[in-house]
């Protein structure tokens, strides 16, 4: 009875194992803004971020004048959509710069952009984890590669595939071709012999006919004389 519940507590254990890794790679809006904070900090322009409660934080950076509180207005999760993007989620943190007036916005609105691009994340559901832009960019550069790369070798054995019936049908061509020729040559052998005995018959027949008149000059001079 023991033998037998090994196997069936080693194969819950599994199963239970299994599932928990699945649910703990699903993300959440949790997981997401603690892949933004770790994102943030590992910037080297930022020069502040800490916590000051639920998504409040003390916040400073060189990208643009600012140091102050950062509200998180909202993490949103989303999907990206299908095609070469369906194995990621798509993450989105909303912030707030307390005090960060219009002006100096538009002043820094390049370099604003720059720390902005942070916010956006994304979820690898491969590997169960958040990836930055950058990370996602490379990761979709490695996978056109890979496609390009099997597309061109797909292209390649298509290309094999025709020079071989190219070279196939060149050789049936020139076959054909050569028996056409030959043949063709034959035929003109045996009509320049044909025209040879023709030229030679003509040749025969205007002598005969010389010879004719000739005979006919001397019947006709023999009949003059006697008269």
């Amino acid at each position: 009875m023991r033998r037998m519940n090994l196997p069936i507590i080693l194969c819950v254990a599994v199963c239970l194992a299994f599932s928990g890794s699945v649910l703990w790679a699903q993300p959440s809006e949790d997981s997401l803004i603690q892949a933004w904070e770790q994102l943030q900090k590992s910037d080297p322009k930022i020069v502040t971020l800490k916590k000051m409660g639920t998504r409040r934080y003390t916040f400073k950076t060189e990208y643009f004048p600012f140091d102050g509180e950062l509200r998180i207005k909202d993490a949103i999760v989303g999907e990206t959509g299908g095609g070469m993007v369906s194995d990621y989620f798509m993450g989105i943190i909303e912030v707030e710069l307390v005090g960060f007036s219009k002006e100096i916005y538009k002043q820094h609105n390049y370099r604003y952009s720059m720390w902005a691009g942070n916010n956006n994340l994304y979820f690898d559901k491969k590997h169960g984890k958040w990836l930055s832009v950058r990370e996602f960019q490379n990761a979709m550069i490695a996978k056109s590669n890979q496609m390009s790369r099997s597309s061109l070798d797909i292209g390649n054995y298509a290309i094999i595939l025709l020079a071989v019936v190219g070279i196939y049908v060149s050789l049936r061509l020139y076959r054909r071709s050569g028996k056409t020729t030959k043949i063709a040559l034959q035929k003109q052998e045996e009509a320049i012999a044909r025209n040879d005995v023709g030229i030679a018959l003509s040749e025969k027949s205007m002598q005969l006919a010389e010879e004719s008149n000739k005979l006919l000059k001397e019947i006709l001079e023999v009949l003059k004389s006697k008269n």
